[in-house]
């Protein structure tokens, strides 16, 4: 009986409820889409106004901002780069203690017909002095990751009986120059791509793609270098000769 007697309350109570939500008064939906609409009819059409001159020049400094800090970012820290052929030569100060580097240059006892052979490039060779041949030549090859690393090396008597070489390889090869300031390195104009002469010990090595030394190819000599790039292909000549005649020879080579 009490059971009958809670539904029979509590279904009162649930039409009570109804009763009451039918007699309240709710508040209309505002139109939203059509509030919207009209207040972009009644807003100004927006027009493009000119950019002011202290904008631009604002713009202008932030541009340059930033490629300079791209520059800066893009040199290597291990190095002072005095000046770079196209990626592929670099001539730069360095601390190595030229004292403990070896100075003979290495390589391969080839013969001439057999290094032109072995190279992915033509050798050029000069024809100022005339009846100039090389009475020795060396193969240089580096197994990098990237893979092999080859260069030729010719020696030659001047006729005035001076000794140099002449090396030609499409590795990027450096100069490094001793920190205390001993040796300089000057611009060679209207020469190759670009071309530098340098008097004084300094070292000489190779690199990788990685931008890293090749240590086995590291030495060091004192006698003077004219070292160039001219379509790729970097030359390096050495011997006790003026700058002018180098450059003569240099220019001669076919």
């Amino acid at each position: 009986m009490q059971e009958d007697a809670r539904m029979e309350e509590m279904e009162r109570v649930e039409q009570d409820l109804m009763l009451l939500s039918q007699a309240m008064r709710f508040p209309l939906t505002p139109a939203i889409a059509a509030a919207i609409s009209r207040r972009l009819d009644e807003a100004t059409p927006y027009e493009p106004q000119p950019a002011r001159p202290w904008q631009l020049a604002l713009a202008g400094i932030a541009t340059i901002a930033v490629l300079a800090a791209a520059m800066i970012g893009s040199i290597a820290p291990a190095r002072d780069a005095v000046a770079d052929f196209f990626d592929r030569i670099n001539i730069f100060e360095t601390e190595q203690p030229i004292t403990e580097l070896p100075t003979d240059i290495t390589g391969r006892p080839v013969t001439l017909e057999e290094a032109k052979a072995s190279l992915d490039f033509a050798i050029k060779l000069p024809t100022y002095p005339e009846d100039l041949d090389p009475r020795r030549v060396l193969f240089q090859e580096f197994d990098l990751e990237f893979g092999p690393s080859k260069a030729v090396v010719m020696f030659f008597t001047h006729p005035n009986g001076t000794p140099f070489l002449l090396l030609e390889t499409n590795v990027r090869v450096g100069k490094g120059i001793p920190a205390d300031g001993v040796v300089t390195a000057r611009f060679v104009s209207d020469f190759g791509s670009e071309a530098y002469w340098i008097e004084g010990a300094h070292t000489v090595q190779y690199y990788d793609e990685q931008g890293d030394v090749i240590l086995e190819s590291v030495r060091v000599t004192g006698e003077n270098t004219l070292i160039w790039d001219e379509n790729g292909l970097v030359a390096r000549l050495e011997g006790d000769l003026s700058q002018e005649e180098a450059v003569k020879i240099a220019q001669s080579l076919h």
